[in-house]
């Protein structure tokens, strides 16, 4: 079965819709993944600023990403999801090509596996990559099943910060 969603630019989403799903995360302590600082940010116009020119005109020291919300057929936004075009040596240890964060309230629903799908999409068509990598740490099993769920392969595992941190590889065919 294939869910309905579609991954929608930072630009299309009220900052309100924004601001109570950022809440959901934090209220759980957690960090929103594929977000490019989402959860740190002071304001959701300047994140917007910011996640909109990586896209259109990124500093030396930063990658051309792409980042959406996913969205799904009711219009909630239920996670975000991010593109990066290159990686800079951090993101080769942690990070990888593609990052994600369904809403702790929509998880188990689907949304991961279809917004990494169609990530991966545009990681092949639009960025014309060849491959992906995708890390998770080691205790996330979720994303774990979602990313071999999407042919990724496992190619070794690091620790870093006293963290097991997985890669992954995805072949774009």
């Amino acid at each position: 079965m294939t869910i309905e969603i579609e991954l929608v630019l930072v630009d299309e989403v009220p900052e309100k819709e924004i601001a109570l799903f950022k809440r959901e995360f934090l209220k759980n302590k957690e960090i929103i993944h594929g977000s490019n600082g989402l959860t740190s940010a002071m304001t959701i116009r300047d994140w917007k600023r910011k996640v909109i020119a990586l896209f259109n005109k990124p500093n030396k020291n930063q990658v051309k990403t792409k980042q959406w919300f996913i969205v799904n057929k009711d219009h909630h936004l239920v996670g975000c999801i991010d593109c990066r075009y290159r990686l800079l040596p951090y993101h080769e240890l942690e990070g990888g090509h593609i990052g994600y964060s369904i809403r702790p309230s929509d998880r188990g629903k689907g949304y991961a596996n279809q917004g990494l799908k169609l990530a991966l999409t545009y990681a092949k068509n639009e960025v014309g990559l060849s491959h992906c990598l995708l890390t998770c740490d080691e205790t996330n099993t979720v994303s774990r099943h979602i990313i071999r769920q999407n042919k990724g392969e496992l190619k070794q595992v690091i620790t870093l910060n006293k963290r097991k941190i997985e890669h992954y590889e995805i072949f774009l065919h």
